[in-house]
């Protein structure tokens, strides 16, 4: 019998409820573990990560995330998938339309979002 690798998680937005929500629910996911908390993509383009992340939950509708978000986040940590999150359907249009690998939109119900997210770690594992 093989163990389970989780993959990491970093979560990026400015609100604190959201960090705890989304950490929680992943939480009790066995193959993804939340390694990173963060308000801001840019701490991206440093070298503060150990793990580097597998993915990113990147909050699309915060005032510095935009098209060029998307190839940024890629150069600093070229494996990762990157999942755009936010409320209104003009993110997600935009979000899908930069490349982003999937979107979670903040009112989906929980189970909602264990999908994608278990979706995302098939296409990791």
């Amino acid at each position: 019998m093989t163990a389970t690798v989780p993959h990491h998680i970093c979560i990026i937005d400015s609100h604190p409820w959201v960090l705890r929500a989304m950490s929680q629910l992943i939480g009790f996911q066995t193959d993804l573990v939340v390694s990173q908390l963060f308000a801001d993509w840019r701490i991206l383009l440093t070298d503060r990560f150990n793990p580097r992340p597998d993915v990113v939950l990147l909050d699309w509708e915060s005032p510095w995330v935009g098209h060029s978000t998307v190839h940024h986040i890629h150069a600093a940590v070229d494996h990762a998938k990157i999942i755009g999150m936010g409320v209104w359907l003009s993110s997600r249009r935009s979000a899908l339309a930069a490349g982003v690998d999937g979107f979670i939109s903040k009112t989906d119900p929980p189970e909602q979002v264990v999908k994608v997210l278990q979706r995302v770690g098939q296409i990791l594992a």
